[in-house]
């Protein structure tokens, strides 16, 4: 029977020291950092004296710690006061069979600023235990009580020496701001000057070049109304030339040919009056044969004598009268094949007027190509600019898209933060859930006396919700008031608990 009885007490420790191990006590709150970010800051925890773990600062926290240890949690930061939070979770194995809820505190740290004495924060300023008063871990009031006046001091050392950087700061800020705004001014009229200038010049090279483009233009138009009217003036010249000649040369070949008639009847009438001639002295010839008397005879030779003379110098007359009109028809057809030639050299001429007509307008088309090239290049540039300042429209627009996506990655932090809360929120309710499993409907008040001080615990469980209140007198003389582990005003603790 004994040896039973002695293995159902191993078992039973066995198993009792096994939940022992398995139970956790876990804390949770919040960690601020005044002033400050979460960069660079920890938790530092240890353990019975030695390093435990690191945890990554942030906003909230939540560590479950093993029972049967003393653990010393420290919240730090370059350039901040650390504070040390010491956590004492050594309680009885019968204690751990109810369990006990989750803690929740909140630590803030400040800056460190030159001339304030901070030893006091190289203890810790706050001791947790298990406290039979409540049943629950709470804060150490003695302790706290110990070192509140030597840390209030270093408080009010810390806003004066806060104060005065923040004076400091603020000559700083406003030397500062006023350079700032001396040299933003100053790059304003210069950047104002610049745009000025630079619409001056602008405007200035736009008004030149219109000038010159119009110059150019009437310059262009004159000079091609000059040579229009100097075409036009010598084409009618040529003309007039090439008529006058065609004229000329027509009269020339008119008189020529009348001319030659003229000749020609001359001719025919010598020819005519040379063959009559011819014909008398041939009949005075045949009339002087048949004479007898010699005397008669003689006579009529004499008479055909001078009719054959007379027939001679009518066809030397005939003759020369045909060498003229010959001379005549050789002139004529020299005046026409020259007014053939000046008809050919009108026609020659004409056709190089044509030409040169043609060429001229071919070069004023290759004029007015390069001119509509020379405006396609300035619109080119004109459009080039256009596109440069578009480019300068849309570099504004990305950036102002990459403020837009900063912004809403902000606003996505905030939504984390907002989700982050609602999970602490929900461990809160947790807790309290918890709490109203443990407590019954009303209101409930016990008298515990215990270590050299009395406390009066009042548990009130109202539409699902429990507050615990606490009313502890020190023998010293000491008197406090809590509320959910939270120090309160006897004012309020009353109002609350009536």
């Amino acid at each position: 029977m004994i040896k039973k009885q002695l293995v159902f007490t191993l078992l039973f420790v066995i198993v009792s020291l096994f939940a022992y191990s398995q139970e956790q006590f876990v804390i949770y709150g919040k960690f601020k950092i005044e002033e400050g970010n979460y960069d660079n800051s920890f938790i530092k925890i240890t353990r019975d004296g030695a390093k435990w773990k690191n945890v990554q600062g942030a906003s909230r926290f939540e560590i479950a710690l093993d029972y049967g240890n003393i653990y010393i949690l420290e919240f730090t930061k370059n350039g901040y006061v650390s504070k040390k939070i010491k956590i004492n979770t050594n309680v009885s194995a019968e204690l751990l069979k109810e369990g006990f809820d989750d803690f929740m505190f909140q630590v803030d740290i400040f800056k460190q600023y030159e001339g304030v004495n901070t030893v006091i924060f190289n203890q810790p300023v706050a001791a947790i235990s298990y406290d039979s008063a409540i049943d629950e871990f709470g804060y150490d009031t003695d302790y706290t009580k110990s070192i509140r006046s030597q840390m209030q001091k270093v408080v009010e050392d810390t806003k004066k020496a806060k104060q005065e950087e923040i004076k400091k700061q603020a000559q700083e800020l406003a030397a500062t701001n006023a350079k700032i705004a001396a040299q933003a001014q100053t790059q304003k009229d210069a950047q104002a000057k610049a745009k000025a200038d630079k619409i001056a010049a602008k405007k200035a090279k736009d008004e030149a070049r219109q000038k010159a483009e119009a110059e150019a233009k009437a310059k262009a138009k004159a000079e091609e109304n000059a040579r229009l009217a100097a075409e036009k003036q010598a084409e009618d010249q040529a003309r007039k030339k090439a008529l006058a000649e065609i004229k000329a040369a027509e009269e020339t070949r008119k008189l020529a040919e009348t001319k030659a008639k003229e000749e020609e009847q001359a001719k025919k009438n010598a020819e005519a009056e040379a063959r009559k001639k011819a014909k008398q002295a041939e009949e005075a010839r045949n009339k002087a044969e048949q004479i007898a008397d010699v005397e008669e005879r003689k006579k009529a030779l004499e008479q055909a004598k001078v009719a054959e003379e007379d027939s001679k110098k009518a066809a030397a007359a005939a003759k020369e009268a045909k060498q003229k009109a010959d001379a005549q028809a050789k002139a004529l057809a020299s005046a026409k094949a020259e007014a053939k030639k000046q008809v050919a050299a009108a026609q020659v001429e004409e056709q190089q007027r044509s030409t040169a007509a043609a060429n001229a307008a071919t070069n004023r088309r290759d004029a007015e190509i390069k001119a509509s090239e020379e405006e396609a290049r300035r619109k080119r540039l004109a459009q080039a600019a256009l596109d440069a300042e578009n480019n300068n429209v849309n570099k504004a627009k990305h950036f102002a898209d990459a403020e837009e996506r900063a912004k809403n990655k902000k606003l996505n932090i905030e939504d984390a933060k907002r989700e982050r809360a609602k999970m602490f929120a929900q461990l809160e309710q947790d807790r309290l859930d918890k709490l109203n499993k443990k407590y019954a409907q009303g209101k409930n008040v016990e008298q515990i006396d215990e270590n050299g001080k009395k406390i009066t615990k009042i548990t009130i469980f109202e539409n699902k919700k429990v507050d615990i209140y606490r009313y502890v007198i020190h023998n010293w003389g000491g008197i406090f008031y809590f509320k959910n582990n939270r120090s309160i005003s006897k004012q309020y603790f009353y109002q609350e608990t009536k």
